[in-house]
């Protein structure tokens, strides 16, 4: 299985949606 790091897509929705 992948490792914990994170995804290499950008930041999740919510920071997102906040701007």
């Amino acid at each position: 299985m992948a490792p914990a790091s994170p995804p290499p897509f950008p930041p999740p929705l919510s920071t997102t949606a906040n701007g």
